[in-house]
């Protein structure tokens, strides 16, 4: 059963620094002449990131401030963002291990670190838009963007009358080797939008083509989740969004793991699924994902005191603009 304080420990999981918590003993990051906040930095994390001469730390009011570039160099919005993403580029560059570093000492120091082109993520509230490597955004403590669609099936065997897809992620992923997923999800890429991400990681992951079975007019696009999470290994700051989507496919269709990123799918009856939530058996960004669900179908979570409760923790306000008009 998913009482409140249950639930409330899911949401605990991911959502590890506290709504209270003083964001002012933190480094501020901090683009040109933008006065928002774009990240959180611990104090030891600034030491040890080897800054180039863009960026300048203040020590007095714990900011680190990308430069403006000269007026001859960047004279358009446009040339403004691709500025500030070579400039994160260069910093990334400068932290990682170089071939020669056989005691691995760069990768001591920022073990999130993997010698390795990674995707670009996408500096939300930026436009036009500033990005930097997939991998380097937690050390930064810029936003992250995931999406993730819950891809269901009516069964009248199931309690509320629906059975989900959930794959086992690989044994040999990089983060959570073995756990159990969303259907079908993954990070946002700084040139695609939720909804495309979504699509791809269906083909890709799952051997779902939304677009060649016209299942694609069929996804629902579910709303948001937000949470920060502060890392368990290291001193990170992730404040997060979670893209959410439904799809809803017949008993024919069938998921297969199209690459290596997933060993199997099956599909499950939501007591299932809430047992091995319970269990610990999935990736907990996840556990968020499934409760959303089940509340929006109005299934498993019918008490509303409990939902009202588990609501107002998933969907708190970011310290970090997710928007180009953000305030923040």
């Amino acid at each position: 059963m998913l009482t409140l304080e249950r639930c409330i420990k899911f949401v605990d999981a991911v959502d590890s620094i506290p709504q209270g918590f003083d964001f002012d003993t933190l480094y501020r990051l901090k683009l040109p002449n933008d006065p928002r906040s774009h990240g959180f930095m611990f104090p030891d994390i600034v030491e040890r990131i080897p800054w180039t001469k863009d960026f300048v730390v203040f020590q007095d009011d714990k900011t680190v401030v990308l430069k403006a570039p000269s007026s001859s160099s960047a004279s358009s919005p446009e040339d403004i963002a691709r500025y500030c993403t070579s400039a994160f580029d260069a910093v990334v560059k400068g932290m990682l291990p170089p071939p020669d570093d056989k005691d691995n000492q760069a990768k001591k120091l920022f073990p999130l670190l993997v010698n390795k082109e990674s995707e670009p993520y996408l500096l939300a509230g930026t436009s036009p838009p500033v990005s930097l490597q997939r991998f380097s955004s937690p050390i930064f403590g810029v936003s992250s963007r995931g999406a993730h669609m819950t891809i269901y099936v009516r069964s009248p065997s199931s309690a509320g009358g629906i059975k989900i897809w959930v794959p086992t992620r690989s044994h040999k992923s990089f983060t959570y080797p073995g756990l159990l997923d969303t259907s079908v999800a993954g990070g946002v890429k700084a040139d695609h939008s939720p909804r495309r991400c979504v699509e791809e990681e269906a083909l890709e992951e799952a051997s779902l083509d939304v677009e060649a079975t016209g299942l694609g007019g069929k996804i629902v696009d579910a709303g948001l989740i937000t949470y920060v999470s502060k890392g368990k290994k290291y001193n990170t700051v992730t404040p997060t969004l979670l893209y959410c989507f439904d799809l809803e496919v017949d008993e024919g269709t069938v998921l297969e793991p199209n690459d290596s990123e997933v060993d199997k799918f099956e599909l499950m009856t939501t007591e299932e699924v809430v047992d091995k939530m319970l269990d610990g058996k999935f990736k907990p960004n996840c556990c968020l994902v499934m409760m959303d669900f089940f509340m929006r179908h109005g299934i498993v979570m019918t008490d509303e005191e409990v939902n009202r409760g588990v609501r107002e923790r998933m969907s708190r306000k970011l310290p970090v603009p997710i928007r180009p008009d953000d305030g923040w």
